[in-house]
C-alpha cells in the first residue's frame, strides 16, 4: 500500500463522518443549540440574537452567552467575532452528543 494512501474513515448508518473533537453538551447547552437550528429553519437561516435566546426559553442573558461560548469552545457552533446574529450550529440535531454525566436542563 502507499504510504500517502489514507484508509476510509468510519462513517455512521447516515454516511456522516463523527466528529473526534467535538466535547458531548449538557442538557441545557442542548436546548440552546436545539433552539438555534429551530430558530433558523423557521427564518430562512437567519441566526436567533443571544437575547432573543434568552427569551425564548426563559433563561437570563448570562447563562445563555455562557452555554454559546461553551458550545462554541466544544465545537458545536460558530460565531464571527463582532458580527451580530452570526451563530451557525457545525453539526445536525441528529448528530449531538449528550454528556452522560451532566445533570438536568438549568
Amino acid at each position: 500500500m502507499n504510504r500517502n494512501t489514507t484508509l476510509p474513515s468510519a462513517r455512521d448508518a447516515r454516511g456522516h463522518q463523527p466528529n473526534p473533537t467535538r466535547r458531548p453538551m449538557t442538557p441545557a447547552e442542548h436546548d440552546v443549540f436545539r433552539f438555534l437550528v429551530n430558530y433558523r429553519r423557521a427564518n430562512l437561516g437567519f441566526s436567533p440574537s443571544h437575547r432573543e435566546i434568552a427569551e425564548g426559553l426563559r433563561r437570563r442573558y448570562r447563562t445563555v452567552a455562557e452555554q454559546l461560548v461553551s458550545l462554541q469552545r466544544k465545537g458545536w457552533t460558530f460565531q464571527r467575532p463582532g458580527v451580530a446574529r452570526s451563530i451557525a450550529p457545525l453539526a445536525r440535531l441528529e448528530d449531538v452528543v449528550l454528556d452522560e454525566n451532566s445533570e438536568g436542563a438549568a
